[in-house]
């Protein structure tokens, strides 16, 4: 199962367009392919940096205690993956643009996240990519994810991509008032 997801903190509604998918919720890839690189070029201004991700073993989702997770997201449960390649960043909207030939986002520029888009345009995305590059690209699994997020096989434990403290490490709706530039 593929799916653009985030948490969604408890004190702050919803902003969700069924047809147009969550606003400001950004989305990255997975390249499935086992070639040794980690850029790919689609014309001289437009590329996608992927990075490794060593696969390996881990303990997914929340523990029974933490208060803040969501039901689906417990037990903590033990999952294994192999190596795969994840995208550095969100999809820009210049890629996005690129590849569809439309840029549905709300806030519009070339290097900021795309999004307001439907899980069924990413992966009309994700199919036209692969067409274009000749390789294969998809969305990355939850387990995927979850596993790159804390840091993979050398995560040092952190809640979030090597911080305790998401304001050191990440964007969010308690630190910017506006999309920032991946």
């Amino acid at each position: 199962k593929c799916e653009v997801t985030f948490k969604q903190p408890k004190n702050i509604p919803s902003i969700t367009d069924p047809n147009r998918g969550v606003n400001g919720t950004g989305l990255r890839l997975v390249l499935s392919d086992e070639e040794p690189f980690k850029m790919v070029y689609l014309n001289d201004s437009t590329r996608i940096v992927l990075r490794p991700v060593k696969g390996g073993t881990f303990m997914m989702g929340a523990t029974a205690d933490d208060a803040e997770a969501e039901a689906d997201e417990k037990p903590q449960h033990e999952v294994t993956l192999s190596d795969y390649y994840i995208g550095q960043t969100e999809v820009t909207q210049q890629l996005w643009q690129t590849v569809m030939g439309y840029n549905p986002s709300s806030v519009k520029g070339d290097n900021l996240p795309v999004e307001s888009v439907s899980w069924d345009e990413c992966q009309q995305f994700v199919e036209k990519l692969s067409q274009m590059t000749g390789l294969y690209f998809r969305l990355p699994t939850e387990a995927e994810w979850e596993y790159a997020a804390r840091g993979g096989n050398s995560s040092k434990g952190y809640t979030y991509a090597g911080s305790n403290n998401a304001d050191s490490v990440a964007w969010h709706i308690w630190n910017t008032t506006s999309l920032q530039e991946v």
